[in-house]
């Protein structure tokens, strides 16, 4: 059954090509990210949510929250978005695009976080960034893989930085909320793109 939720995924990726994009599967629990230069799958953890509209407007295709709980009000998201290493002026490797992603983020503290080993797709290097205002705190758990097309097989070729987020509102639900974040980088599974996909 499973098998057959994934091929009717790729069967909405074909019809519906390219752009950044994200088909979900009915139950809510794993699609499909693709765009220009990726297409890889993804599963959401146990007890987390999916969802692929609720994001939009933050421009963000694929966004995760407890069940019972909503992407507006939710203590604990995660979400993934990517951009390309192909042909930009500020970053050609993922080392670049993680130092200019942190560059971003100069009143927050940045530490580096472990490692998290993706099956034979490599390996996302985490760091954890923390932000403390008057009115509010947030902690941060982002992971940063490179997807290769060239390694997936496909005809289009480019290379991808995948970023994995987790954001809590609290240090409790931080914590709490690591090892479903570590399932969701581990779910991530390369697709080989074709022709016009």
């Amino acid at each position: 059954m499973k098998l057959l939720k994934y091929l009717f995924m790729l069967l909405l990726l074909t019809i519906f090509g390219a752009g950044n994009a994200f088909a979900a599967s009915a139950a809510n629990t794993g699609g499909i990210m693709y765009g220009e230069n990726y297409a890889f799958m993804i599963s959401a953890p146990a007890g987390w949510v999916l969802d692929n509209e609720s994001g939009k407007p933050d421009g963000l295709d694929a966004v995760f929250y407890h069940e019972g709980s909503s992407w507006l009000n939710a203590e604990m998201v995660m979400y993934i978005n990517a951009a390309s290493l192909d042909n930009n002026k500020d970053y050609s490797t993922l080392d670049q695009f993680m130092k200019y992603d942190a560059e971003n983020f100069a009143n927050a503290r940045i530490v580096k976080g472990d490692d998290i080993k993706v099956g034979k797709y490599g390996v996302a290097k985490v760091k954890y960034f923390s932000y403390f205002s008057k009115e509010h705190e947030n902690f941060e758990a982002v992971a940063y893989l490179e997807h290769d097309q060239q390694k997936s097989d496909s005809v289009d070729q480019g290379r991808t930085a995948v970023m994995f987020v987790l954001s809590s509102r609290s240090k409790e639900g931080f914590e709490s909320s690591k090892q479903a974040f570590q399932s969701l980088v581990k779910s991530y599974m390369p697709m080989a793109k074709t022709k016009g996909s």
